[in-house]
């Protein structure tokens, strides 16, 4: 009986697997450097609400739009109130910004005007207890066009 239970059950569990797809985020992480280059907005903020809205884009029907309350602006200049587009799901690499949490967020322009902002997972936003690490030091040496001190933790790149 326990034979036939364990067949059944991997027989479940392996057309489970092949039936239904499942979407992974993956993303390299460039480290601290190669995020704040390849972004068109670095800035602090603090996140005050989110909704999920509907586009135009039949890939992409629904995304997330982030409130954020911008702070100090490392690269690029954003309002003081601003709204950033994600996916929406981890698979999708959309990111979640709970609210009241303090962020250094990592933005780019999403091509059309009307759109503004978008971030995702792998954009490298980071939850703010980090003025402890120095890294708001070291995004003023990037912003100021200076590396990161090789013995600086954030100048270490992921091995992957």
């Amino acid at each position: 009986m326990n034979m036939v239970r364990a067949i059944s059950t991997g027989l479940v569990f392996y057309l489970l697997t092949t039936i239904v797809q499942v979407q992974a985020c993956s993303c390299i992480d460039p480290g601290l450097a190669g995020h704040f280059a390849n972004a068109d907005n670095v800035f602090e903020a603090v996140a005050i609400g989110s909704r999920i809205v509907d586009t135009d884009d039949p890939q992409t029907p629904q995304m997330r739009e982030i409130v954020l309350l911008g702070g100090r602006s490392y690269k690029g200049s954003v309002p003081k109130k601003v709204v950033i587009r994600t996916r929406i799901g981890g698979g999708a690499c959309g990111v979640r910004l709970p609210f009241g949490g303090r962020y250094l967020v990592f933005t780019n322009s999403s091509g059309a005007a009307e759109r503004g902002l978008y971030s995702s997972m792998c954009s490298g936003n980071r939850l703010y207890p980090f003025w402890r690490f120095s890294l708001r030091q070291n995004l003023r040496r990037l912003a100021r066009g200076e590396g990161i001190p090789a013995k600086s933790k954030w100048a270490k790149v992921p091995s992957w």
